[in-house]
């Protein structure tokens, strides 16, 4: 509260922005007005959108770093980051607190920046967490089975909850590849993967830069 006291003032009525003029003991005073916080109230629908995109970007962010090697072309109004984002949170289902992949929809799907192909694998479980791919040759870009193609693997569980990137060095020559899991994903756990392919033609240009979902229709359970 202030008090004010002088001719102009006096004859103020009324209130003036979050202000009110009024008289208290026969004084001129100042008082702020007191504003209600309205509350903000969001629908269901909404608050699921918001979980699925906090659990994603949560877990895709451990391996942010990765992202530009999937978009060397880059992107249009966004960021690689954000379109890997973008694809997983359309393709995690459920309700909130109980959020899942459905393996249906992760087989067929992919992301990066090109769409010619890539090196595809059927996936299975071997002894000490290995997650074995097998290389199919029938579905995969033929100009990627060769020694000088590069394919790198990323592998999430069910729950969106963990991810992994494997730079291992693998090329498209090897029809078979082990990727050890037993460090990142706890035995039991029920895994995905994706493969990329690249092989440069000239310096600076990829042939391939995408991400494709293995072709097994269903997740992988890790065994010791």
């Amino acid at each position: 509260m202030a008090i004010i006291q002088n001719p102009l003032i006096g004859r103020a009525r009324k209130s003036l922005g979050n202000t009110t003029f009024a008289t208290w003991k026969g004084l001129n005073i100042l008082k702020q007005k007191i504003f209600e916080p309205k509350k903000q109230t969001i629908s269901d629908a909404v608050a699921l959108n918001r979980a699925k995109m906090q659990l994603i970007g949560r877990t895709i962010g451990f391996i942010s770093g990765f992202a530009k090697s999937i978009y060397p072309l880059g992107t249009t109004k966004t960021t690689a980051f954000a379109e890997i984002i973008k694809t997983f949170r359309m393709l995690i289902q459920g309700t909130l607190g109980a959020l899942k992949f459905l393996v249906t929809d992760l087989v067929g799907t992919s992301f990066g920046s090109e769409n010619t192909g890539g090196i595809f694998y059927t996936a299975g479980a071997s002894a000490g967490s290995i997650l074995k791919l097998t290389q199919d040759p029938i579905t995969s870009n033929p100009l990627l089975l060769v020694a000088d193609a590069k394919v790198t693997f990323f592998v999430i569980n069910e729950d969106g909850t963990q991810c992994v990137y494997f730079d291992i060095g693998s090329s498209g020559s090897d029809t078979t590849v082990n990727l050890d899991c037993s460090e990142y994903f706890p035995v039991g756990t029920k895994v995905f993967a994706y493969s990329q392919g690249s092989l440069v033609v000239t310096p600076g240009s990829d042939l391939i830069s995408k991400m494709a979902a293995q072709e097994t229709p269903s997740f992988t359970t890790l065994i010791t």
